[in-house]
């Protein structure tokens, strides 16, 4: 028989139980991106968006970007969820989306998606 204070013990050192109640402030910082696949001679808006815990924020937008070019962003972008629940805290996902943004498309380029804990 095992004792549930020594289950707790084994769920907060693998980092299980550490999300709690409570407010939280997401911090991504984009550096830059570099090598956009596009066909060749065109050029890309790529702009940033980052979504968690119902928050959701916006990178500036870059203007006809080729290919084979480097974008330095160097931005920080904060996420403030407010009153998440413990089990919403586990179970939430960081995504960040990479797309071709203009007035007449919103092109989905690349997205990464991984756990908040």
């Amino acid at each position: 028989m095992t004792n549930k204070k020594e289950d707790n013990k084994s769920e907060d050192k693998a980092g299980l139980d550490a999300l709690k109640r409570g407010d939280y402030m997401i911090h991504i910082f984009i550096e830059k991106v570099k090598e956009i696949k596009t066909e060749p001679g065109s050029t890309v808006d790529p702009i940033f968006e980052v979504t968690c815990l119902g928050q959701k924020q916006y990178s500036s937008a870059k203007s006809k970007i080729g290919g084979l070019s480097e974008v330095v962003y160097s931005e920080h972008l904060f996420l403030e969820a407010q009153n998440v629940e413990k089990n919403d805290a586990k179970e939430a996902k960081i995504v960040i989306k990479l797309s071709d943004k203009g007035i007449f498309k919103n092109t989905l380029i690349g997205m990464f998606e991984f756990d908040l804990s």
